[in-house]
């Protein structure tokens, strides 16, 4: 049975996250999908949370923050890397689009009060339209299992999901998930991952610290397992943001 999961948006702009789940696809463990509205938030969070981060750098160096001429080129150039990634994401996963998803008629189908939006323990109104791609990929692959991978758990309840047999869970459970069932398919993703990121490598002490910073996969469980596979201990916290980086720039 296909492992199909619907990645949203928060965990397409982590540069190692992406790149793991990507490699968790090649190895055949899931087959990754995402709607056109995911795609151009991504785009649009990737290229904004860059153009941050140089500001940020640049503040730190003592140097003046962007005119607004210096921002819109920034923010421009920042798109066209975005843009170029999400282009290579679509080669690695040829088959990203859900069949038929329309988001009007997903609406039509599944009102808002069928998934309790805006209410307590119901989806969020600004992630109703994940909750809605979610299910249509259900509807269309009725035999697959469908996993809904998102850091925004409160916003898209398991509880709420899983009446329409969609499994909504983070990125650490869903690596745990998979490696409970395939380790030596997920050992050989995280592998891959590291072996492809040139610039600089990335070595397995840094892929310990990404399996278990909380801004990465937060998963104290399979940065435990494979710490003791390797036999060594996580590098410190601030030197995998600077592989991070570099990594983002890369794509299988």
């Amino acid at each position: 049975m296909t492992i199909r999961v619907l990645v949203d948006a928060c965990l397409l702009v982590k540069g190692n996250v992406s790149n793991v789940l990507f490699d968790l696809a090649n190895v055949g463990l899931i087959s990754l999908h995402w709607t056109p509205e995911i795609a151009q938030q991504f785009v649009k969070n990737w290229a904004s949370t860059r153009v941050e981060r140089e500001e940020s750098e640049l503040k730190q160096k003592g140097s003046a923050p962007y005119s607004a001429q210096e921002m819109s080129a920034a923010l421009t150039a920042a798109t066209r890397r975005a843009q170029d990634r999400l282009s290579k994401f679509r080669l690695m996963q040829r088959e990203w689009a859900i069949p038929g998803w329309d988001a009007v008629a997903a609406a039509i189908a599944h009102p808002p009060n069928t998934l309790s939006v805006g209410k307590p323990g119901g989806v969020h109104h600004g992630d109703y339209e994940i909750a809605l791609a979610a299910i249509k990929l259900k509807e269309i692959f009725l035999t697959d299992n469908i996993w809904l991978a998102t850091e925004n758990i409160s916003h898209l309840p398991p509880k709420i999901l899983a009446s329409f047999e969609v499994w909504s869970l983070p990125q650490g459970l869903l690596l745990e998930e998979l490696d409970s069932k395939f380790p030596a398919e997920v050992l050989m993703a995280i592998e891959k991952t590291m072996s492809d990121s040139k610039h600089p490598p990335l070595t397995r002490p840094n892929m310990l610290n990404i399996l278990g910073n909380p801004q990465e996969f937060a998963s104290g469980k399979v940065q435990a397992k494979l710490q003791t596979l390797w036999g060594l201990e996580p590098t410190p916290l601030k030197q995998v943001r600077k592989v991070q980086r570099v990594d983002e720039a890369l794509t299988q």
